[in-house]
């Protein structure tokens, strides 16, 4: 396979697999909200809308291609907003089940206000720049560059936080116990694709801010920009499957209890039905 070639099916891969990954997601977390475990029911609902704002992130990311410039900046905003009600319901969510099972109330104080803040940040973000009268085509990665920063910062802080709360009660923890392992490698994925990001985007509006000429940047810049497209078309599509690696772990772990409460469901019946025959044999004895 040839240079060429491969970077048509890293392209193809690149846009396609978020659909199936999400929509993966969102079949798991139906699983896990419909099984028998009333603990893991409110992280399968989790599951659900954060796969929701993937999906609809997903369609409306390939859709600001087919836009013109002047629209882009209204379908980016649309994006924003309907990512950060989806995250903020599915943190909240995620704040419950680690209230109810460890009974720590000031987890919805970080969790829930991070999302509310890159939310506002990115309105306010996307309203600058859609105001701005030199609008051209360097505005668009603009936004792009500061949205990354935030998803960068965020996310780091977002993921410490869980990470730590997790490792700290894996120990209370009855059916997931090693989410924490889980949340350090998506937490290691994520700060290398937005990492990418914010070089890809911030060349790119480098490059148009000087009159679209990217002789004018350095060579070495030019370099780093090619190669960081392959590897962050690589890292996106790990990090895409790294996302399916916590909605895996949670079903098998509830599979795995619903089995473990019907196994002791048997051995109550069996239990039940000997002490009745143990009842009838004695009642026989007296006799």
């Amino acid at each position: 396979m040839n240079y060429n070639a491969l970077s048509v099916v890293l392209i193809m891969i690149y846009f396609v697999l978020p659909f199936l990954v999400s929509a993966a997601c969102l079949t798991l977390g139906i699983i896990v909200t419909a099984s028998k475990p009333k603990e893991t029911k409110i992280l399968g609902i989790s599951v659900i809308l954060y796969s929701l704002a993937q999906l609809i992130s997903s369609f409306l990311s390939n859709g600001i291609n087919y836009v013109t410039r002047g629209n882009y900046t209204e379908v980016n905003f649309v994006n924003s907003v309907t990512q950060a009600l989806c995250t903020l319901a599915a943190s909240l969510f995620l704040c419950i089940y680690i209230h109810r099972n460890y009974q720590k109330k000031f987890i919805y104080i970080p969790i829930m206000l991070l999302p509310f803040v890159k939310g506002i940040y990115f309105a306010v973000i996307n309203s600058v720049m859609n105001s701005m009268e030199n609008y051209g085509p360097g505005t668009s990665y603009k936004i792009s560059t500061f949205q990354s920063i935030a998803n960068l910062l965020i996310g780091i802080a977002a993921g410490v936080i869980l990470i730590v709360v997790f490792r700290k009660n894996k120990d209370k923890e009855k059916i997931i116990p090693h989410t924490y392992i889980i949340g350090i490698i998506v937490l290691i994925t994520s700060v290398l694709i937005n990492s990418l990001y914010v070089f890809a985007y911030a060349y790119a509006a480098l490059t148009y801010s000087k009159g679209s000429a990217s002789s004018d940047v350095s060579p070495i810049l030019s370099g780093l920009l090619g190669s960081s497209q392959i590897m962050l078309m690589v890292f996106s599509t790990i990090g895409v499957l790294v996302s399916l690696i916590f909605p895996i772990y949670l079903l098998v772990m509830v599979r795995k209890e619903v089995r473990q409460m019907a196994k002791e469901g048997s051995s109550g019946v069996i239990a039940s039905e000997d002490l009745i025959e143990d009842d009838s044999r004695n009642e026989k004895d007296d006799a």
